[in-house]
């Protein structure tokens, strides 16, 4: 997105103004990676998952993720 910006700067402006556009606009979005990176890594934590049960014959429960299920079947 930035080289694109860069590249139709330049073809309207002359090939030094383009590249300082260019490089702001690589700044942009940079920071703007940076900003998303930092809301993914530190932003809300989700609700915990309410308990869950399983009843009757041969029943599983599984609250959350789960590598492997057992159902005492040999």
């Amino acid at each position: 997105m930035a080289g694109a910006l860069g590249l139709a700067v330049g073809g309207v402006l002359d090939v030094d103004a383009a590249d300082l556009w260019a490089s702001v606009a690589g700044g942009a979005a940079g920071l703007i990676g940076l900003a998303v990176t930092l809301y993914a890594f530190l932003g809300p934590v989700p609700s915990p998952t309410s308990a869950v049960t399983g009843s009757g014959t041969r029943a599983v429960a599984a609250g959350g993720g789960i590598g492997s299920v057992s159902t005492g079947d040999a």
